[in-house]
């Protein structure tokens, strides 16, 4: 299966599609840059930045100087051509890095924010350090992510892992949260409607993008029929757990040093 590695798994299938996305859409990040206190021309870092829909709203209507990671060679091809195609690919610097190894110095960036992606990693607790390292004193963090309401019917919690994905509850965010040094530290919680989610997609993507995506599905299925098989089953594997999923939102301020030692 050419385009589909065996077995697939949420981020290849995102790559393979050119999609990603997270809880809440454009609210959700316009409330984490609220959050995060984000001034016009600051220097922000995006962590997993996908197909580059939150690095293109960045550097265009928040007027930011923009860096964008992700740790999948083909997101940031996807990103660099959204980029150039939205007229702000010269604000936006483009890297593969994975959010447990950036490659930047010690407070090197104003804002740090990373929706969706520490699911993905077992590291968490090394991976909000490493996005804490990279944000200057005073400066802030900020992380949406998705985790469990309540208990999965039985057996479903495995095909979401399956796909790559780990997902915690509430308090056990929370808890990593309390862990960061971040002060202060502010935590919103939400449920997840599948309506509302289904639109957000839509606006997150743009119906440029959703269309290009459905063609690329198309010719996935006339080029391989089992990979488009296995693709399209995976993606249906979370279906129905909506009902047990809500997210979260998470910022914290940096402290300089000699706060953090006197805390």
């Amino acid at each position: 299966m050419g385009d589909l590695p065996p077995p697939a798994r949420g981020l290849e299938l995102q790559s393979v599609l050119g999609v990603s996305a997270h809880a809440g859409g454009h609210g959700s990040t316009d409330e984490l840059l609220a959050m995060c206190h984000l001034e016009d021309g600051a220097r922000v870092l995006e962590v997993g930045c996908g197909i580059g829909a939150g690095a293109v709203y960045l550097a265009r209507e928040r007027n930011c100087q923009v860096t964008a990671v992700d740790r999948s060679p083909q997101m940031i091809e996807w990103a660099k051509k959204r980029a150039a195609g939205a007229g702000v690919g010269y604000r936006i610097e483009f890297q593969v890095a994975s959010v447990d190894r950036l490659p930047f110095d010690d407070g090197a960036f104003d804002v740090v924010v990373a929706e969706s992606v520490l699911s993905f990693i077992d590291d968490k607790d090394g991976a909000i350090a490493e996005l804490v390292r990279v944000v200057k004193p005073g400066g802030r963090v900020g992380i949406n992510e998705t985790f469990w309401i309540t208990d999965p019917p039985a057996g479903r919690g495995t095909e979401v892992q399956q796909l790559g994905v780990e997902l915690l509850s509430s308090e056990q965010w929370q808890a990593l949260w309390e862990k960061t040094g971040l002060d202060p530290r502010d935590s919103r919680f939400y449920s997840i409607e599948a309506a509302e989610e289904s639109k957000n997609l839509r606006r997150w993507l743009g119906w440029r993008c959703a269309l290009r995506i459905w063609w690329r599905g198309l010719g996935l299925r006339l080029r391989d029929g089992a990979a488009f098989r296995s693709l399209r089953a995976q993606l249906r594997a979370p279906a129905g757990l909506v009902d047990c999923l809500g997210y979260g939102l998470f910022v914290g301020e940096k402290q300089p040093a000699r706060a953090r030692a006197a805390g």
